[in-house]
């Protein structure tokens, strides 16, 4: 069986959405932002073939897009400025939790690219 990275964030981000105690998440906007990224980077392919040069590449395409300004009743634009080390431990941090999530739901049977 084989899942696609998009299929697994929309489960990551179900499971995400709703909190231990029964309420919502009130942080699932950045989550499904950050997840967009990825998803958008990643595309339809089989989780089992994302290495970890593709999440390397990742990164370095996010550090290099740097932030970006929303409009309201538009697309974002940038902002010209470069991405703190914590946003992009954020965005690295994100993906970790979808393939943790991957793992628990043993989706994956080779090893997360996370990993080193």
């Amino acid at each position: 069986m084989t899942v696609l990275f998009d299929v697994l964030c929309e489960g990551y981000l179900a499971k995400m959405s709703i909190r231990k105690d029964g309420s919502p998440n009130p942080q699932i906007r950045n989550l499904q932002h950050r997840l967009q990224f990825w998803n958008q980077h990643f595309g339809s392919i089989p989780i089992d073939e994302i290495s970890p040069d593709m999440v390397d590449s990742g990164i370095l395409a996010l550090a290099s897009r740097g932030k970006l300004r929303p409009i309201r009743n538009q697309a974002t634009v940038s902002a010209q400025q470069p991405l703190s080390g914590a946003t992009i431990q954020r965005y690295f941090s994100e993906l970790a939790g979808a393939f943790k999530y991957d793992r628990k739901q043993k989706l994956m049977i080779v090893t997360s690219p996370m990993q080193i």
